[in-house]
């Protein structure tokens, strides 16, 4: 069975790669060294910055949000929207940024061949991690609006121990919702011109399946990680921007 070939940068390819072709093997044209050349910038160093700046200043909001003194649910929650963006952040800078650098600078096959081999997994759970962090800023905005709407039951709706519970509930659905994306793509070792192997991506035949495509990566998709989360933070925001106005 044919399979799609995605490389690091996630590019998939429709037609069967001639493994043999030393074209492929060898490097990229010098047409696709500019384009590799603005992958290295923007993608391999400023993504690096931003993912660094990003994973340091999550770091410090974990250290003060988990802090005794800043229990609330509020707190709670961004605790686990910080975590999850987190997660998200380091496996975009393995799967996209550092591939790009090392791949401009020819670092070594070695390094390649492991980001080959993660690459399934780390895709997954950035999946996961992205899924965790658009319903931690919807659970943060119900609290929000029972917090200001419903103040009499915030006292005892919006605490910390329950507010665990709500998180780990975004958790626990991250992981149920986004399984599938667990089986999307495999590491194939790929034979070259001089009898020795080389580990690609590729999409596996779940991922290549049309109504797969059709009703889980497209449909459901978007209505869970856009339509639904989009009207709700709206329809909940207006209620609260109206709560405070005539306060």
């Amino acid at each position: 069975m044919d399979h799609k070939v995605v490389g690091s940068s996630g590019t998939a390819k429709n037609e069967e790669v001639d493994w043999s072709n030393s074209s492929v093997c060898n490097g990229p044209s010098h047409l696709s060294q500019s384009v590799t050349l603005f992958q290295l910038i923007v993608i391999g160093f400023l993504t690096t910055i931003v993912c660094i700046i990003g994973i340091f200043g999550n770091a410090c909001s974990v250290i003060v949000l988990s802090s005794p003194k800043m229990k609330s649910s509020l707190n709670c929650i961004l605790l686990g929207l910080t975590i999850c963006d987190t997660v998200l952040i380091f496996n975009t800078l393995i799967i996209f940024s550092i591939p790009a650098i090392s791949g401009y600078f020819d670092i070594g096959l070695s390094y390649s061949s492991l980001i080959e081999y993660t690459t399934p997994m780390l895709y997954a759970s950035g999946m996961t991690a992205q899924t965790g962090s658009v319903y931690s800023v919807i659970a943060v905005t119900v609290e929000r609006f029972i917090a200001v709407c419903h103040p009499l039951y915030a006292r005892s709706i919006c605490t910390w121990s329950r507010a665990k519970f709500y998180t780990l509930g975004v958790l626990l659905f991250s992981i149920l919702y986004n399984i599938p994306r667990w089986g999307e793509f495999v590491t194939m070792e790929r034979e070259t011109e001089n009898n020795s192997t080389y580990p690609r991506n590729e999409m596996t035949e779940l991922r290549c399946n049309p109504d797969y495509i059709f009703y889980y990566v497209q449909w459901t998709n978007f209505v869970v990680m856009i339509l639904f989360p989009i009207v709700v933070l709206i329809v909940l925001n207006i209620i609260i921007f109206a709560e405070v106005r005539f306060l």
